[in-house]
């Protein structure tokens, strides 16, 4: 039996920006002005990860459009 596919419950920018048809700027200022929370994986330099939940959340306060 195949299991059905879920989401990640870590994304990118990009991706992050892509959900909510903005820049991956736009995401990195929401980050550093303390509205979205990330985790930097791998130390200075290394990867920011954004959990699905957060940006459901900031979508569903109406905090952040969804790009509709």
């Amino acid at each position: 039996m195949e299991r059905p596919l879920s989401q990640p419950k870590y994304i990118t920018i990009r991706r992050a920006a892509e959900l909510m048809a903005v820049h991956p700027n736009t995401v990195r200022r929401w980050i550093d002005g303390d509205v979205l929370p990330a985790n930097q994986i791998g130390g200075r330099g290394g990867r920011i990860l954004i959990a699905l939940a957060d940006i459901h959340e900031l979508i569903e306060q109406g905090a952040i459009s969804n790009g509709e």
